[in-house]
């Protein structure tokens, strides 16, 4: 029997970003849209923390996020020995706080000063290399990366971190280069659109590929690069309009309550 994706269960867990939610208490991914659980993570993520940091003063804000951070280790730690399944463990809500507490921890600490041989261009390329290597080496081990792609968290941290010390490097200088910062600003959109487009679909739009005969690595690279486009599209239509128009409501609500200084209104009596 089919699964059905857009069921009443589905579209209020879309609606009301509980996405992971449900995930996890099927064991099983829910479509091309299960990938939003990450996004659900994030506006629960959210609606938790921002409380915290308006009610709480601000030298509490690091015990805060030390605090997620601690919160989500025991957790990992109590699922595992209730063997929940490694699904609903990479998907729980309190885990993946922990992660971004660290990147809230990484950027209250980012002021303080740090040893350039740490941060500069050279240390900063070896953390990426090694971010990069992790998933190569290990990404195909269904026990072990669901620990390693959670602890690889550390490593993008500690990049930030090198990356806000020492931003003159020559790494800084490639990563600030047009093409990269034209797919920086595009990738939010590919990872969004990536897992609709599968090469399937495309073959069968484009009629002259035998999906039978085309190596994998070659369906990915299709994949792929159908998502940049898309993406790219999307910013470009959809994404930069809106945001132009934003800005243009933000300066007129703006001037509106702070309206501009006449030169007769600064005269004193």
């Amino acid at each position: 029997m089919p699964i059905n994706y857009f069921g009443t269960s589905e579209k209020i867990a879309y609606f009301l970003y509980g996405t992971n939610i449900l995930v996890a208490a099927r064991t099983h991914w829910i479509g091309d849209f299960g990938h939003f659980w990450s996004l659900a993570v994030e506006e629960q993520f959210y609606l938790a923390f921002a409380p915290l940091v308006l009610w709480l003063p601000r030298r509490h804000t690091v015990s805060i996020c030390m605090t997620m951070m601690l919160t989500g280790v025991a957790t990992k730690i109590a699922l595992e020995i209730v063997r929940a399944s490694a699904l609903s463990i990479d998907v729980n809500s309190l885990i993946n706080f922990a992660l971004i507490g660290f990147g809230g921890v990484v950027g209250l600490s980012a002021s303080r000063p740090a040893p350039k041989w740490l941060t500069g261009g050279v240390a900063q390329g070896g953390t990426l290399l090694f971010y990069v290597a992790l998933p190569a080496a290990f990404g195909t081990w269904p026990h072990l990366w669901p620990m390693l792609g959670k602890l690889d968290a550390i490593l993008a941290g500690a990049l930030l971190f090198q990356i806000f010390q020492s931003q003159q490097s020559w790494f800084v200088t490639i990563l600030e280069a047009v093409p990269l910062r034209n797919l920086g600003r595009i990738s939010y959109g590919a990872y969004l659109v990536h897992p609709l487009l599968h090469f399937r679909v495309i073959e069968s739009l484009a009629r002259n590929v035998n999906i039978g005969s085309t190596p994998r690595s070659v369906q990915l690279l299709v994949e792929l690069a159908a998502s940049l486009i898309i993406a790219g599209l999307s910013w470009h239509y959809v994404e930069k309009p809106i945001i132009a128009w934003a800005a243009r409501v933000t300066s007129r609500s703006g001037l509106r309550n702070n309206p501009p200084i006449r030169p007769s209104d600064s005269v004193l009596p």
